[in-house]
């Protein structure tokens, strides 16, 4: 997703979010899910949008790594405790 956002290749980021809103989903990652929702609404929008739009988009690109950081640390500690 940032190689997309620093190509501002806006599309192909919303089809990046697209696709991992639906992987999130499928393993209960709903706050990551809703994220890359967001994502795919605003990135197929982006490039006849505004700048806001963008920003919000980086933002958004931000927020979906501290999140996946988060479930990596989580599944990590689950998988320690199983095995």
């Amino acid at each position: 997703m940032r190689e997309r956002m620093i190509d501002q290749d806006w599309e192909a980021l919303g089809k990046l979010g697209h696709f991992l809103k639906g992987s999130a989903a499928t393993i209960g990652l709903v706050k990551l899910s809703d994220s890359c929702y967001r994502i795919q609404i605003l990135g197929s929008a982006a490039d006849a949008g505004s700048d806001p739009q963008r920003t919000t988009l980086c933002g958004l690109v931000a927020q979906v790594e501290r999140e996946c950081r988060q479930a990596q640390a989580y599944f990590e500690h689950i998988f320690r405790q199983t095995f």
